[in-house]
């Protein structure tokens, strides 16, 4: 079946997403703000005549029900309107990030064979039609007929995100059409609780789990409005988009909320500028109470801790909206169930976090022995290492297979990376295991710091002393920021390429210890 000739049977049209985030708000609400940017708005009525003038140009191309279209584009008020238009017309919108590139975006895309690539950049696959976001939208404007929703059952898939942004090959984790409703309902209406006129920026780019609920579901199906950032996440960017544009809503990762803490201590951005904001909310890595209270200090925020990941679409445990606590990663959303199993390396009482919810993905596109893996009788293999606490939440300890082998000696990289964070002038630290040109795994340590000095060198391998000789890294890395992923996580993809680099050509900015 396809977009062309869809009617609604049996009522299967509204479970499709884009009905669901659009059509009864076009209703009740036309003129309310959906998407806001530096230069503009749409209502909800101009956001949805864009998404059916999308679903009209697809439908031309021949994209119906179940039809891969991938979509690599630039964070943008446009890319929300394909997005709901392909899935309004029942295809699978395969999502990536403007970091993926090369061989890694072309063996990702070849993975779903999609009918149509939607990239401004080089040719992504052979034989496969791409167009990009500027013609797709003027195509849009020449009133293409509205094909109608495509009508969809609640378990076909309706997107797909792009997983391992962070670490190792990356997967296809497929999402259903009742997904991003099961997300609305848990932790947006229970936990996040967005009302009419909040304004909602997000360091995560729209093609992530993190990205693209705050940037698009969470505010659409509660009625408020997405800050679009088509510019830089720099957190200067943050302060106009509260102090001239009224955002006050902000989601980040605690790489980049230590970032804008820095910021603030340095006089970079004012601090005062986020008087406004009713709500701060950090997921995607553990978020230590250090960064917590200098967020608290420098900008008056309070930041809601929560956990989540691609695989769940969602976060599935949270702290407590209006009063959150330093160190708290919080309690199970309603809606969610928790436990944990035993791991390798943890003590007892911790181990692996699983869960189930209305939300876990449906498998892993083409990967049956992943998918085996990570799910399990309808629970979710999270990989993230938990211990309960004494009221009933939860706390991080770290990631399942983290710990790193050297010289037959196992090496627990957070003991590394504590002491580099001690020194005052480093702002964040990540330990590697890199394999050598002879084939010997060896320790490299990045160091972030946004003012390198003379003494630095010197200082952090006094503290690494401390360490037996095992635990020292080889190689130190340093710059002002490590790279981070487009969900704001650090990278440690590129960070990995970068530290290998390092191990075998020197440069300036690397330091190299016994």
């Amino acid at each position: 079946m396809t977009a062309s000739g869809a009617i609604s049977v049996g009522g299967r049209s509204i479970h499709n997403l884009a009905s669901i985030l659009l059509e009864q708000r076009a209703v009740s609400a036309p003129d309310a703000r959906a998407v806001v940017w530096d230069g503009g708005s749409w209502s909800v009525a101009q956001l949805r005549e864009r998404t059916v003038q999308m679903a009209g140009v697809f439908a031309a191309q021949g994209i119906g029900l179940g039809d891969v279209v991938l979509l690599r584009a630039p964070d943008s008020p446009g890319w929300i309107a394909i997005f709901l238009g392909a899935v309004r017309c029942g295809a699978v919108v395969a999502l990536t990030g403007m970091g993926v590139t090369g061989d890694r975006l072309q063996v990702a895309a070849a993975r779903v064979s999609p009918r149509l690539v939607i990239s401004d950049g080089p040719k992504v696959l052979d034989g496969v039609e791409q167009i990009d976001p500027t013609t797709l939208a003027g195509l849009a404007r020449t009133h293409i007929p509205d094909p109608g929703i495509c009508p969809v059952r609640v378990d076909d898939a309706c997107y797909m995100l792009m997983t391992s942004g962070s670490t190792g090959p990356s997967k296809w984790a497929v999402h259903t059409h009742r997904d991003i409703p099961g997300c609305i309902a848990t932790y947006g209406r229970r936990v996040l609780k967005l009302r009419p006129g909040d304004l909602v920026w997000s360091v995560a780019a729209l093609p992530t789990s993190y990205g693209l609920g705050k940037s698009l579901y969470f505010p659409l199906g509660a009625g408020a409005a997405a800050w679009i950032e088509t510019k830089s996440r720099d957190p200067e960017r943050l302060e106009i988009a509260c102090r001239v544009h009224g955002v006050n809503v902000v989601a980040g990762v605690p790489t980049w909320w230590a970032r804008l803490a820095r910021h603030v201590r340095d006089g970079r951005v004012d601090g005062a500028a986020f008087a406004d904001v009713r709500l701060a909310v950090a997921a995607g890595e553990l978020l230590d109470a250090r960064v917590w209270e200098a967020v608290a200090e420098t900008t008056g925020m309070r930041i809601v801790n929560s956990l989540g990941s691609s695989e769940a679409t969602n976060l599935y445990t949270s702290d407590v909206v209006g009063s959150p606590a330093a160190g708290r990663t919080g309690w199970v959303v309603p809606g969610y169930q928790l436990k944990i199993v035993p791991a390798a390396g943890v003590s007892d009482g911790a181990g692996e976090l699983l869960v189930a919810g209305p939300t876990v993905m449906d498998r892993y596109f083409g990967d049956p022995e992943a998918t085996a893996r990570a799910l399990d009788g309808g629970w979710l293999h999270t990989g993230d290492l938990v211990e309960w606490m004494p009221d009933g939440g939860i706390r991080i300890l770290g990631r399942a297979g983290d710990r790193i082998k050297v010289g037959a000696t196992w090496v627990d990289p957070a003991r590394v990376q504590e002491v580099l964070v001690g020194d005052p002038a480093v702002a964040d630290a990540m330990c590697l295991p890199i394999v050598d040109d002879e084939g010997v795994t060896r320790l490299v340590a990045a160091v972030a710091t946004p003012m390198p000095s003379a003494g630095l060198e010197a200082r952090l391998w006094e503290r690494l002393a401390v360490l037996p000789d095992v635990e020292r890294p080889r190689t130190l890395l340093v710059d002002t920021d490590l790279p981070v992923t487009a969900s704001g996580k650090v990278d440690r993809t590129e960070l990995t390429a970068r530290a290998s680099a390092a191990l075998r050509n020197p440069t300036q900015k690397v330091m190299h210890g016994h």
